[in-house]
C-alpha cells in the first residue's frame, strides 16, 4: 500500500460544523434569503389593515429570521434584507402617496434601514453569543421598533408588531405592563421559537431536549400572557363619566387647500348643532383637527394693524385683517352656540403667536376648550409634530436642508412650532370634574404623547380621566382625474382599484394604534377625525362604536356620535415606568452585539456564507 493510500485509509472525516444547539443541515438553496424576505413581507402585510389577518404576525418574522441565522451577514446579504424592508414599507405606506410621492419614497428608504440592522444583530446573537432565537428575535426587533418609532427627527411609529393584535383584545391587555413594547416582545418570542424549532436537529425524528426546553419556556409565557389578558377583561373597573360627542365630515385635503374654508366650517357647524340637540345632551362636542378656520389665539385676535404687521411679517395687511375679523366672527358664533346649549366645545384650530421678541410669528396646531359663559379657557399646542407634514427634519442643516425642502408636499418650509406642555383640560360636567388630554393627529399613534397626557407621574399625582384624539386624515385619499380621454379613464380605473383595497388602510391602522394607547394607560379614547375612523374605544382597547355611513363603513362617512365614557381608575405599570423596558433591552442588545464584534467566537462558519 502506498503512503498516500495509507493516509487516506486511516484518516477520519472531519466532524460536521455545528451551530450552537444543533447540527447544520443541508446547504440551503441560493434563493433562501430572497424567499425568506418575500415571505416575511407577505405575512407582515397580511397582519395589518386592510387585510386584518392578525394571526399571521406570529409567524411573520420567522422566514426572514431563519434565513438570516443560516449564514454570516455580509454586505450583499444585508442588501437583500434591506430590499425586503423597503418593499414592505413601500407596499403598506401607499396611502402616503397622495401627500408626496418623493417624501413617501424617501421615508421608505430611511425606515427600511432597520431591517438589515435587525438581521446583522440577530445573526451575531444567535451564532456568536449562542443565544436562543426565541430570546434574540424580540431582544433585537423590539428596541429597533422603539427607536424607529421614537426618533424625533424622522421617527415613524407605524406597524408596531403589538398593534397588529388590536382586534384580539385578550392578547393586548399586557400592554398596561410594559406598553405595546411588551406585546411586541411576546410576539417576537413566538417568532423566534419557530426559528429554534426549524433550525435545530431533531432527535430520532422527534423534538430534541433543547427544542423541548425552548418550547416549554415560550409556551408557559404565552399561557401566562393569555391568562393575564382574560383576567383583565373579566374585571369590572369602570364607572360612568361625561357624555362626549364626536363629529366626522369627509373633506379631502385638496378641498381644504383650495381655500373654501367657509363651506368647511358651516358643514361642521351643522353637525355640531345636530350633536348639541341630541337627547341625552352631551357635555362636550369635539371638532376634528384644524376644522375651525383662522387663528384663535388672543395675540392674533386682539392685534391692531401695527401688531398684526409685526406678527405676520406682511406689508399688505388686507388679507390678514380679513382673516382676523373672520376668526373673531367665527368664535363669537361658536361661543353663542356653546352658551345657548350649555354644551362645551373642543375646537380643532391653529394659532399664530409671536416668536418671543423677534419679528414674525410661529404657527401652531392647537386644540382649544370653549366653555359655556367662559369662552376659551385652555389651549394645547401640539408637541410631537409629524415629519414632512408639520415640520421639515434637519431643515437648518446645510445641503440636507435643501434635500428636505425638495421632499416637502408644498415646496417651501411650512414648519409649525411645537408646544411646550402636555396640557390637561378641565371639564365641569354633570356635577363632576374631569380631566382629559387631546393628542392631535398622529400623536395617538405614538405611546409617549398619550402617556405624558395621562400618567399620574406627569399630572401631579392624578391620572387623566380620558383622551380625545382629533385628526384630519383627509390628506390620505386619492382624487380620481377628471375630464374625458383615455388617460383620465385609465387614471380613474387605477384610483378605483387602489380605493377598493387600500383607501381605508391608514384610518384603520390609526384606529389599531388608538386601541393600544387605551390599554397602555387604561383610559377610554374618543376620536373625532375627518374622513374616519371617529368613535370610541374603551380602556380595554375594545371599539365601542364608530360613525358609520349607509354602507356600514366608517371611512368616508359623515355624521355624529355620542357616548357616555366608561372611566377607569386603574393606574398601569406602564404609566409609572414608561419606556424603561425597550431602553433596557436596547442596551443589553447593543452590549451583546458589541461583545461579539470585540471578542468573536472562532470556528463558527455558517454553511452558505458564499450564497444569498
Amino acid at each position: 500500500m502506498t503512503p498516500q493510500a495509507s493516509t487516506a485509509a486511516t484518516s477520519t472525516p472531519p466532524a460536521k460544523q455545528t451551530y450552537p444547539g444543533g447540527q447544520l443541515g443541508k446547504r440551503p438553496r441560493r434563493a433562501g434569503l430572497w424567499v425568506g424576505g418575500a415571505a416575511t413581507v407577505l405575512l407582515l402585510t397580511l397582519a395589518y389593515p386592510p387585510f386584518w389577518v392578525w394571526p399571521a404576525i406570529f409567524v411573520a418574522l420567522a422566514p426572514l429570521s431563519l434565513a438570516v441565522v443560516r449564514r454570516r451577514m455580509k454586505l450583499r446579504h444585508l442588501g437583500v434584507v434591506y430590499l425586503a424592508g423597503f418593499l414592505f414599507f413601500a407596499i403598506n405606506l401607499l396611502w402616503l402617496t397622495p401627500v408626496t410621492v418623493r417624501g413617501y419614497l424617501a421615508l421608505c428608504a430611511f425606515i427600511a434601514l432597520y431591517f438589515p440592522a435587525y438581521a446583522f444583530a440577530l445573526e451575531r446573537l444567535v451564532n456568536q453569543m449562542r443565544m436562543p432565537a426565541w430570546l434574540a428575535v424580540p431582544l433585537v426587533w423590539m428596541p429597533l421598533e422603539f427607536l424607529r418609532a421614537g426618533y424625533p427627527e424622522g421617527g415613524f411609529s407605524w406597524f408596531l408588531l403589538g398593534e397588529s393584535l388590536a382586534p384580539a383584545t385578550w392578547l393586548t391587555q399586557a400592554a398596561d405592563l410594559l406598553g405595546v413594547w411588551g406585546v411586541t416582545f411576546l410576539v417576537g418570542m413566538v417568532n423566534g421559537l419557530w426559528v429554534d424549532l426549524l433550525r435545530l436537529e431533531l432527535h430520532k425524528g422527534r423534538l430534541s431536549a433543547v427544542q423541548w426546553r425552548r418550547l416549554s419556556v415560550v409556551g408557559a409565557t404565552v399561557c401566562a400572557w393569555i391568562g393575564y389578558g382574560l383576567f383583565r377583561l373579566s374585571q369590572h373597573a369602570t364607572h360612568p363619566g361625561p357624555r362626549v360627542a364626536v363629529i366626522q365630515e369627509n373633506i379631502p385635503q385638496s378641498q381644504k387647500d383650495a381655500g373654501d374654508q367657509n363651506d368647511i366650517f358651516l358643514r361642521h357647524l351643522a353637525l355640531v348643532e345636530q350633536a348639541m340637540a341630541a337627547t341625552p345632551k352631551p357635555d362636550l362636542v369635539a371638532w376634528p383637527e384644524t376644522m375651525v378656520p383662522g387663528h384663535v389665539n388672543a395675540e392674533f385676535l386682539n392685534a391692531g394693524s401695527a401688531a398684526l404687521a409685526q406678527l405676520t411679517g406682511a406689508e399688505d395687511l388686507k388679507g390678514w385683517l380679513g382673516e382676523r375679523d373672520w376668526s373673531r366672527q367665527a368664535l363669537e358664533l361658536l361661543q353663542s352656540k356653546t352658551d345657548d346649549s350649555g354644551v362645551a366645545q373642543l375646537l380643532g384650530v391653529s394659532a399664530l403667536a409671536p416668536r418671543g421678541n423677534l419679528d414674525g410669528s410661529e404657527k401652531q396646531n392647537v386644540t382649544a376648550l370653549m366653555m359655556p359663559g367662559k369662552g376659551v379657557t385652555q389651549e394645547y399646542a401640539k408637541v410631537h409634530l409629524v415629519p414632512f407634514g408639520e415640520f421639515l427634519p434637519w431643515r437648518t442643516v446645510p445641503v440636507i436642508g435643501r434635500w428636505m425642502l425638495a421632499l416637502s408636499p408644498y415646496g417651501y418650509d411650512f414648519s409649525c412650532t411645537p408646544g411646550s406642555a402636555w396640557t390637561r383640560f378641565r371639564l365641569d360636567a354633570g356635577g363632576g370634574q374631569y380631566t382629559f388630554g387631546t393628542p392631535i393627529c398622529f400623536e395617538d399613534a405614538m405611546p409617549q404623547p398619550a402617556r405624558m397626557m395621562t400618567s399620574p407621574r406627569t399630572g401631579g399625582g392624578r391620572k387623566t380621566d380620558f383622551l380625545i384624539n382629533v385628526s384630519n386624515d383627509g390628506w390620505f385619499h386619492w382624487s380620481a382625474p377628471e375630464g374625458p380621454g383615455g388617460g383620465a379613464a385609465i387614471g380613474r380605473a387605477i384610483v378605483d382599484a387602489y380605493r377598493s383595497v387600500w383607501d381605508s388602510a391608514e384610518v384603520d391602522q390609526r384606529l389599531e394604534a388608538s386601541q393600544l394607547r387605551a390599554v397602555e394607560n387604561r383610559v377610554p379614547i374618543a376620536r373625532s377625525v375627518n374622513t374616519g375612523d371617529s368613535g370610541f374605544v374603551d380602556s380595554s382597547g375594545r371599539v365601542m362604536a364608530l360613525v358609520r355611513g349607509a354602507n356600514g363603513q366608517s371611512d368616508g362617512a359623515v355624521g355624529t356620535l355620542a357616548m357616555t365614557l366608561p372611566l377607569d381608575s386603574r393606574v398601569t405599570l406602564y404609566d409609572l415606568v414608561g419606556d424603561v423596558f425597550p431602553v433596557a433591552c436596547g442596551i443589553v442588545a447593543v452590549l451583546a452585539v458589541g461583545w461579539t464584534i470585540v471578542r468573536p467566537r472562532r470556528g463558527i462558519k455558517p454553511e452558505s456564507e458564499a450564497t444569498v
